[in-house]
């Protein structure tokens, strides 16, 4: 069932407890932040800086999810990297000097509570401190022992914690990351040019900037082929932009976490508006330039992908296995062209074998589910009311790739509000007893309706089902 409260709050002042605390000091930043900060930056900006996601609205969140990137929108590691380096910049802390190492585990706690505890702050949070304690104790670190340690220590506060697909997220991607800081050097090197080229400063500093971007875009591809059977096991939607996104991250990313961090701290000094005046303003010029380019690459077709749930989580599987055998016999210089073979083959046999099939999801609640027909890249919904199947509903098209349906046939039988937005909309309410008609290329229906209840019977290339509103006569003949 379904509930709300719609009245009789009583405010209880303050909350108690140190989280509390943290949570009235991130309201105060971002209270502060939207003075220097432009309105149409405002809600981005925050989320980078800060992690509070209040300010962004639906639409943003869509376009940076469609786009592969919606990381960008949660603290994480690069956020502490950039503090930690910051802080001890200022005051000129030794790289392995203890003072840095303790004032690395006081910011590292500080994001945590300032955050509220999310999995991928926590996740980083944690990393940053074991690997601090490491050099406490004169200790190498190691990247994938000290991320798995983290995982155990988050699952021993909450059981459940693996459960979250956050936490699922995070930690798949950053062990992708890993993976591919490593294979990418030893698969593929730019070339040098000859030896007079190679002191000018100018070449360096190209040379160095398209590394970063090979870099970026490498890690982007492996980690979205990594969290890719997550997403598809989560009915979550797929999207082919994200290495691109992380190009866009890797350039834009540091300056405005920098850059934001800085104005943060300016806010709270007095006396420095008008340092915070310009910087705000540059700020918020460069979130822009960020949100327009993932505006740009949500309107791409390859950032809304359909993707056959177990036969893509298959293929990835033989992708894996063939990954692993050649890293480990050594044939690294093959693994590209190898790797493009596969995918390139499951994604002929996939198409192949998924054309004219007709797949049918219920979504929202057990009682009244929402039915969602889709084939061959067209929807159709069999909508029969509740909130909870609109968001259900919402959820689902996303994770198809889909807008908004095709059609929708709207088999309430009191529309007293508007249904979902649909580019054709019928309601069996408006309908005669015996419509017929069709909903996709291989999907027929006959509507039986009577006063209190309809039956809408479905030919799927022979194969009958119905979907019912209502009640309907007992000796009511069914065709």
């Amino acid at each position: 069932g379904e509930g709300e409260y719609r009245g009789g709050y009583e405010s209880l002042g303050p909350g108690p407890g140190i989280l509390a605390w943290f949570g009235r000091l991130q309201q105060r930043l971002v209270n502060n932040l939207s003075r220097f900060m432009p309105s149409q930056a405002m809600g981005v900006a925050s989320a980078m800086i800060l992690g509070d996601k209040s300010g962004l609205d639906r639409e943003t969140r869509t376009s940076f999810a469609r786009a592969g990137c919606s990381h960008i929108l949660v603290v994480s590691g690069l956020h502490l990297t950039l503090l930690c380096q910051s802080v001890a910049g200022v005051f000129r802390l030794g790289r392995f000097s203890k003072a840095r190492i303790l004032v690395s585990i006081a910011i590292a706690l500080s994001m945590m509570g300032l955050v509220g505890l999310t999995p991928s702050v926590n996740r980083s949070a944690l990393t940053l401190i074991l690997c601090s304690a490491g050099y406490l104790t004169f200790q190498k670190p190691d990247s994938l022992t000290l991320l798995a340690l983290a995982g155990m220590l988050l699952s021993i506060r909450n059981p459940y914690a693996a459960y979250d697909i956050g936490f699922q997220l995070s930690f798949a991607a950053t062990y992708c990351v890993i993976f591919a800081g490593w294979l990418r050097p030893r698969i593929a090197r730019l070339p040098e040019l000859p030896g007079k080229y190679r002191e000018r400063r100018l070449y360096r500093q190209g040379r160095n900037l398209a590394v970063q971007i090979l870099d970026s875009f490498f890690a982007g591809m492996v980690a979205a082929l990594g969290t890719l059977p997550l997403l598809l096991f989560h009915r979550m939607s797929v999207s082919a932009a994200s290495p691109f996104s992380s190009v866009l991250a890797t350039l834009l990313g540091p300056w405005i976490l920098g850059l934001g961090m800085a104005l943060v701290l300016l806010t709270l000094i007095p006396g420095t508006a008008f340092l915070c005046t310009p910087l705000g303003w540059g700020v918020g010029g460069l979130v822009v330039i960020l949100s327009k380019s993932v505006e740009w690459l949500a309107g791409l077709g390859i950032a809304r992908l359909s993707l056959p749930r177990e036969y893509s989580i298959y293929a990835l599987a033989v992708l894996a296995v063939m990954v692993l055998a050649m890293v480990k016999w050594g044939h690294l210089k093959q693994l590209p062209l190898a790797a493009a073979l596969v995918l390139g083959t499951a994604c002929l046999v996939g198409t192949a074998m998924g054309r004219n099939v007709v797949e049918i999801q219920l979504a929202g609640t057990a009682g009244y589910p929402v039915v969602v027909l889709t084939q061959n890249g067209e929807s159709a919904v069999l909508f029969r009311g509740g909130n909870a199947n609109r968001s259900a509903l919402t959820r689902t098209l996303e994770a198809e790739g889909f807008d908004h349906p095709g059609l929708l046939m709207d088999l309430r039988i009191d529309p007293s509000t508007q249904p979902p937005e649909a580019e054709k909309i019928l309601s069996a309410w408006e309908l005669p007893d015996g419509t017929t008609g069709t909903l996709l290329e291989s999907v027929s229906y006959y509507l039986v309706r009577e006063e209190d209840g309809s039956i809408l019977l479905l030919d799927i290339a022979g194969r009958r089902a119905a979907v019912t509103v209502g009640t309907l006569e007992e000796n009511r003949e069914i065709p």
